[in-house]
Formats: C-alpha cells, sequence, structure tokens
C-alpha cells in the first residue's frame, strides 16, 4: 500500500478513494469494497428479512439498476427476478427457508445482462451467515454466469438425443438384416433340399446310369451341398445376430478332424501350383461344436488357399506341447520361410499378447493395404461361441500369419488347453 501512494496522496478505482491519510482500519474497508466491485459473479448481503444493504457493481450494471433504487427492498423485488411471477415467488420463498437457517442452491434464469434487458441462467446460492451464537443475522447471495455451460450441455443433450435415433435406426435396420438373412436361408433350404432328395436317390441306383451321368450327378451333388452350406452360414449369422445360436459341444478328436477337412483341400492345391502339407498328431482330444469346428476350418484353409500365390506353399499343422494347435502358414515362391516362434524344446510358442491386432513388423514389410476381413466373419462369429481369444498376428520372420485361439476343452480338460487356429495372406515385401 505504501509503494501505492508513494508518488501521489489519492488513488481512484471505480467508486472507492483510497487515501493516504486513510488509518488502517479504513484501508481495510476500502480493499474489501473493491475486491467486491471487482467480481465478476453476483454478490449480496441482505438482512434476515431478505431486505437489500449491499450488491457488488458487477450485479447491478447487469441488472441496469442503482445501489440507492434497491437499498432497504425486498430483495426478490429487484430486476434480476421478474423474469416472471413464478421466479419472483420462488426467491421469496428462498429467503423464508435460508432465515430458517438452510443453504439454498439451484440454477435460475434472471435479467443479468444487457443493463437488465437480457437473462442469463446463474448457479444461484444464499448462504446464511451466523453471529457467535450461531443465529442467523446475514443472508449471503450469490450468482456465477453459467449461461455458456448450459447451452453446451443442451447442445450435448441435443446431440446425444440424435445419436439415439440413429442408433435405434441401426438396430432397426440390423434387425432387418438379420431377418432378410433368416428368411432367405430358410426359402432357399427348401428348394436345395428338393435338389439334393432326387440326386442322391439316382446316385444311389446306378441301373440305368452312365459313368457321364453319375459324374455329372456327382457334381450337382457336390454344388448343391456347398450352397446348402452358405445358406447355413446365413442362417447362423442370423441367429448369432439374435443371440439364438447355441453349440453343441461334444467330445471329439481334433486330429482327425483336422486331418478329415484338410484333406479335402488335396484336389485344389495342384490347380493353384502349390506344395500343399498335412502334419497332425495322431489323436487330440477336444470339446468343441463340430459343425462349427469344421466350417472354421474350412474358411480358414479357403483363406489360405486364396491368398497363396502360384508355387507357394500351404502347411496346415495341428502341433501339441501341453496345448493344443493348429497352425496354417503359407509362404510365397523365393520368399524367406515364415518361421513362428518355438520355445526352447522346439515346440511353437503362444503369440505374445503385445502382438493383437497387425504387428507393427508385419506393417513395415507390407506396404499396401491390409484387408482386415480376410477370414470370414462368420467363421469369426463361430469362434467367438467358442470362448476365443481375439485376433492376433505374428511376424517373427517377413511372412505374416492372422491367428485366433479357441479353448479346446471343457472342464474334464486341462486349465491351460488351447487349440491355436491361423490362416496366412502371403508376404508382399519380396516381391
Amino acid at each position: 500500500m505504501k509503494s501505492l501512494l508513494a508518488t501521489s496522496t489519492e488513488v481512484q478505482v471505480g467508486s472507492v478513494a483510497i487515501r493516504r491519510t486513510d488509518t488502517p482500519q479504513t484501508q481495510r474497508e476500502k480493499l474489501a469494497r473493491i475486491v467486491l466491485d471487482s467480481m465478476y459473479q453476483f454478490v449480496g448481503l441482505l438482512d434476515i428479512d431478505g431486505r437489500t444493504l449491499e450488491i457488488n457493481r458487477a450485479a447491478l450494471e447487469g441488472a441496469g439498476v442503482a445501489m440507492d433504487d434497491i437499498r432497504g427492498r425486498p430483495f426478490w423485488e429487484a430486476r434480476w427476478f421478474q423474469v416472471s411471477r413464478e421466479i419472483t415467488e420462488q426467491q421469496r420463498e428462498f429467503i423464508r427457508r435460508a432465515r430458517g437457517g438452510e443453504f439454498i442452491r439451484c440454477d435460475m434464469e434472471v435479467y443479468g445482462q444487457a443493463a437488465g434487458d437480457e437473462t442469463i441462467v446463474v448457479d444461484f446460492s444464499l448462504l446464511p451467515v451466523r453471529d457467535e451464537q450461531g443465529q442467523v443475522v446475514f443472508l449471503l447471495a450469490e450468482g456465477r454466469n453459467i449461461t455458456a455451460k448450459k447451452k453446451a450441455e443442451a447442445e450435448i443433450a441435443r446431440k446425444n438425443a440424435e445419436l439415439e435415433t440413429l442408433l435405434e435406426r441401426i438396430r432397426q435396420l440390423d434387425q432387418l438384416k438379420s431377418d432378410f438373412f433368416a428368411n432367405v436361408s430358410h426359402e432357399l433350404r427348401t428348394p436345395l433340399a428338393l435338389i439334393l432328395g432326387p440326386v442322391e436317390s439316382l446316385l444311389d441306383s446306378t441301373t440305368n446310369l452312365s459313368e457321364m451321368q453319375q459324374r455329372q450327378l456327382g457334381v450337382i451333388q457336390r454344388s448343391a451341398s456347398s450352397l446348402l452350406k452358405h445358406v447355413n452360414d446365413l442362417l447362423d449369422l442370423a441367429r448369432l445376430d439374435a443371440q439364438h445360436m447355441e453349440l453343441h459341444r461334444t467330445r471329439l478328436d481334433m486330429a482327425a478332424l483336422v486331418r478329415d477337412q484338410a484333406e479335402q483341400f488335396h484336389v485344389v492345391a495342384p490347380q493353384h501350383e502349390l506344395s500343399y502339407v498335412i502334419a497332425t498328431p495322431q489323436s487330440l482330444p477336444a470339446f468343441l461344436d463340430q459343425d462349427k469346428t469344421e466350417r472354421i476350418l474350412q474358411n480358414l484353409l479357403s483363406n489360405a488357399f486364396k491368398f497363396t500365390p502360384p508355387g507357394g506353399r500351404i502347411r496346415c499343422i495341428l502341433e501339441t506341447s501341453g496345448r493344443g494347435r493348429c497352425l496354417l502358414s503359407a509362404v510365397g515362391t523365393g520368399l524367406r520361410p515364415w518361421r513362428a516362434p518355438r520355445d526352447a524344446s522346439g515346440h511353437l510358442r503362444t503369440v505374445p499378447p503385445g502382438a493383437i491386432g497387425y504387428h507393427p513388423e508385419f506393417r513395415r514389410h507390407w506396404p499396401g493395404p491390409i484387408d482386415r476381413q480376410g477370414i470370414h466373419r462368420a467363421a469369426r462369429r463361430r469362434h467367438r461361441r467358442h470362448r476365443g481369444t481375439r485376433w492376433r498376428i505374428a511376424v517373427p520372420g517377413r511372412a505374416a500369419a492372422g491367428a485366433i485361439t479357441a479353448r479346446g476343452a471343457c472342464q474334464r480338460f486341462p486349465r491351460d488347453h488351447r487349440i491355436l487356429v491361423g490362416a496366412t495372406h502371403h508376404d508382399r515385401a519380396g516381391r
């Protein structure tokens, strides 16, 4: 304070004049007034009957009133609360409750901008001020302008309502899609059954059929059966979306199942100039839904053949070392063979948790776009029904493999027993 009055005997701040001759008590009172008037928020002091004693300058200017016009008058009659009769009566009720010692706080619309011509929303509070005996002697009114906050909240609420509407529309469209798949599947299964029935009857009675006719009927039978499987895929998707899919787990030999499914692709390998190897243990007990597991393997093997270039190699390997795993890998001609990570005993290691998603090494060696839908969606969903983990990508060398894990057993099998099924994309880095 001394430095402030060193070059002048008086400093004027708003309506307050601080003089060098002021006593310390007078200076404190004037400083308190400066603090009060400089506040951005509304601050007012009332007696216990709600009569106005003091209001800060920001509040007076916001309502376009002078202190002399409202001093000693009921607080609820001031310009701020004349937005509606309801707000006026509400303010009067607040004062009655605060006089009894209750702290009041609420959001309220008041006149507080453009000299009382525009309304704002304030976080209003009314605090009882007590003396040393605990008696309420004053009421402290405060109001913080939260108009911008309320507008933002209203905008967020509007956007959320729009999102809810869009989400509901998406749900409806998704349901329509599921219903469509279910209806189409049912409609197609009947004519396919009518085709397969007579064809199988003709094949069973070979008396009047030539060898050429038998081969042609065999083609019809295989094609219709394949189409029926695709129709069943659509029906399964509809059931999964409706959460009506049920797994019928049975104890089976996973090794025999893999061999049975993988050997069907031997006829395809020469057509694509591919080297195809199947290696499985003699047996591997598992507790799975056989039909769903077969479809998963068919889809994964189909992708392995689809994405391996001519001259490449496809290996379908089922290997166990305390955990059951099936690994499919595809390596193109002239590329460094892909080597799956192995432990000290030479067995395949689990893909680390950090490899979930697309491994950075895979992205670095694969400059082109990545097809994240490489493995059929139906296979993924069936796999999840077997309580499988997420898709993983491991790139120990320069080739890349997509993989999924599924529990190979229920309670009757070891807890750490797993089956790893993978389908690879060929590495384009060496091209």
